[in-house]
């Protein structure tokens, strides 16, 4: 009887053991088909991120190397972070999605944080790059390294067996060659500004001078003619000139003090040739004008108005000269005051 009882217990026994075993190989199943299940979604989102990194790191592997001027390539790395970056949010936005057993939540919340982080590097990274004639350019690349560490950490923290997202070693070069780039292209844009300031200076100041010239330079031939006519007199006609002597030589000095940058020089000189001829044909004009009241009396018109006649055709050689050289002026100050063209 009392073995009868032992074997009914006993059965009992490996019933209960039976029965929680095959609890025990369930739970574990159930429990291993989540974890493989929660694992690969993530694996499937570190692939996604290696492969942004490399692509990161191969479209600036040699950002501070490039010419500053190579607007071709500059907009092709352009294209590509944008589309880094666009490529690292839809993974974040995808990760977000998954629900992380509550036995991972933590590591879950790391893997997210390392995710983040990566992506704020490349946009910061793309921000210097659309920045670059920032001066603050050196705060700009210190953020960079504080998210690259960041998602470093972050990922170390967050790794889970064959999930584990690591930044590619030349991707911790970036920030320096970035940092090249921008200082260089910050360096010709300071360069630009200033060599800018030069020229816009300089062709203000040249605008009110040859404003004034073209109010001084006219022709002196109304003064024979007004002669001939008896409508004025020798005195006039000689402080008429004179006035014009010491208008001409006044612009002459705003002349000679005006700034030129180097660019300009030879520009800036042919207005000096045209200063010069008028004043030779004010001085020219004034000795001719004496010529005529010495030789008033004397019937030598024909040899005077001949000699006025020469000295107008050398006025209207001045003025052609004058509005040729205006054109040429107006082209430089188009060039010379664009930034894009220095």
């Amino acid at each position: 009887m009392e073995n009868k009882k032992m074997s009914t217990g006993l059965k009992v026994i490996i019933v209960a053991g039976i029965c929680l075993l095959s609890v025990y190989i369930a739970y574990s199943f159930t429990i291993n088909k989540e974890d493989n299940a929660y694992i690969n979604s993530l694996y499937k989102y570190k692939q996604k991120v290696d492969a942004i990194n490399k692509t990161v790191v191969n479209t600036l592997n040699n950002i501070d190397s490039l010419d500053t001027n190579d607007e071709k390539n500059i907009n092709d790395i352009k294209q590509k972070l944008s589309a880094s970056l666009s490529d690292i949010q839809n993974v974040l936005t995808n990760v977000n999605k998954i629900k992380a057993p509550v036995r991972y939540e933590n590591q879950f919340n790391l893997y997210v944080k390392g995710i983040e982080s990566n992506k704020n590097f490349i946009n910061q990274i793309t921000l210097i790059l659309n920045n670059s004639k920032s001066n603050d350019v050196g705060n700009a690349v210190e953020t960079a390294n504080k998210y690259i560490d960041e998602s470093k950490k972050y990922y170390e923290a967050s790794k889970l067996k064959k999930v584990y997202i690591e930044i590619p070693a030349p991707m911790y070069s970036i920030p320096d060659k970035i940092s090249k780039y921008a200082f260089k292209v910050l360096s010709e844009y300071q360069s630009k500004s200033l060599l800018l300031e030069q020229c816009t200076s300089y062709f203000d100041n040249m605008d009110n001078l040859l404003s004034e010239f073209k109010g001084v330079k006219t022709s002196l031939n109304s003064n024979y003619l007004n002669l001939v006519n008896n409508e004025t007199s020798f005195d006039e006609v000689y402080i008429a000139i004179e006035k014009k002597l010491i208008e001409i030589n006044g612009l002459q000095d705003i002349y000679n003090n005006i700034s030129v940058p180097a660019s300009l020089a030879n520009n800036h000189k042919m207005f000096d040739n045209i200063l010069k001829s008028y004043t030779n044909y004010c001085m020219d004009f004034k000795n001719t004008v004496t010529k005529f009241e010495e030789n008033f009396s004397q019937d030598n018109s024909s040899e005077i108005k001949k000699l006025f006649e020469s000295l107008e055709k050398n006025y209207d050689s001045t003025d052609k000269s004058f509005n040729d050289y205006i054109n040429n002026y107006d082209g430089n100050k188009a060039f010379y005051t664009d930034i894009t063209n220095l």
